[in-house]
């Protein structure tokens, strides 16, 4: 089941939030999403089971990853004990310094940085561990906080980011039915999944499923199960060498044709743009 978080700020004159985790604090995040850009950095120990957009990521010490906003994520079956910060920068944030999100997506994950994305790296990171230390003080210095925070997401935005038309699932005041039949969709990604195997697992007519959902999300559900099967597409453009051919049936595309036209018609650029892109983000 996905359920939606409601984040609230934590600071009245800076819209974000943070979370916390120590070495004596069990992990247990079921899938949910939200509408912040979120930010999670491990401090100490790993995160083996970050699971989002139907990857799984091991998220190392001193490593993070970037969930964009509206996107399922989960930590799943966390034994270890770690140290961390969730960063949650909420819409607010945004909207106060004149950045529309709605046209746009941040990239980064683990596995994602090479030799020459050592500066923006380096800055991302030491950002990111003066927000850990300065969070952990009994009165915050605020002043060196907003410092630091708006120097993530200078480099979020600058460097790790890209446009997209406004064509995106909106799933704001989405009902729990409908993150149901989301959440089945997100998991069958890989397999042949149509809306009619959802109708039947539910016990709910095909002209149902397909009027709620797109009531609910402002799409059909086969434009949602192709949109997040792009998105799993732009994991593998990202982090793997692997063909178009070989990431189209990886994402559970029917032919790369297909691949190709979803790309185009969410990211208004082809795979291989989409991976040139990438590629040219991380040696600027």
């Amino acid at each position: 089941m996905t359920v939606y978080e409601m984040v609230n700020r934590e600071f009245a004159d800076l819209p974000i939030s943070t979370m916390r985790y120590t070495q004596d604090m069990p992990i247990n995040v079921s899938n949910h999403w939200h509408a912040a850009v979120e930010i999670n950095y491990v401090v100490s120990g790993e995160i083996s089971n970050f699971v989002m957009n139907g990857q799984t990521f091991r998220i190392q010490a001193g490593d993070f990853i970037v969930v964009n906003p509206n996107v399922s994520h989960a930590i799943w079956e966390q034994v270890s004990r770690i140290e961390s910060i969730t960063i949650f920068l909420l819409p607010e944030f945004f909207a106060q310094n004149n950045i529309t999100l709605t046209n746009r997506r941040f990239f980064r994950t683990p596995r994602h940085h090479t030799d020459t994305d050592q500066v923006a790296l380096q800055k991302f990171l030491e950002a990111l561990d003066r927000v850990f230390h300065l969070t952990k003080e009994d009165e915050i210095n605020l002043i060196s906080l907003k410092r630091y925070i708006f120097a993530l997401a200078d480099i979020l935005l600058s460097e790790w980011s890209y446009p997209v038309p406004e064509t995106l699932p909106n799933l704001v005041d989405v009902n729990q039915k409908v993150l149901d039949i989301m959440a089945y969709f997100d998991s069958r990604l890989t397999d042949a999944v149509v809306p009619n195997d959802a109708a039947k697992y539910f016990h709910i007519s095909d002209s149902y499923l397909a009027r709620c959902f797109r009531e609910a999300v402002g799409i059909t559900p086969n434009e949602y199960i192709q949109y997040q099967r792009m998105q799993l597409a732009e994991v593998y453009l990202a982090d793997t060498s692997q063909s178009i051919v070989q990431i189209s049936i990886n994402a559970g595309f029917s032919s790369e044709k297909s691949l190709q036209r979803v790309f185009r018609k969410y990211n208004n650029m082809s795979p291989s743009e989409f991976r040139k892109l990438v590629q040219k983000s991380s040696h600027n």
